[in-house]
């Protein structure tokens, strides 16, 4: 049910390619000590890119991992997280 609900309140927003995410010159734009947040959808192929070749390429040191768990009015997940 919960899917249902979310395909009628979905709203597509742009969002940048791999190659332009590798071009965003990062490292020269930030401090020593700066944090780097990254947001990305549930999909494992795209978080993996993330942490083992954005982060690398930015020279950026993966520290911590954030969950958003997005619901409906009914409080039930909008998606399924579990990875198994």
């Amino acid at each position: 049910m919960a899917h249902k609900v979310l395909a009628r309140v979905f709203v597509r927003y742009n969002t940048l390619s791999d190659s332009d995410l590798l071009r965003l010159p990062v490292r020269e734009l930030s401090a020593a000590d700066a944090v780097v947040v990254v947001w990305t959808t549930n999909k494992l192929k795209q978080q993996r890119f993330v942490k083992d070749c954005l982060f690398p390429h930015w020279h950026v040191t993966f520290l911590a991992e954030w969950y958003w768990l997005k619901v409906v009015y009914t409080a039930a997940c909008c998606c399924n997280h579990n990875r198994n």
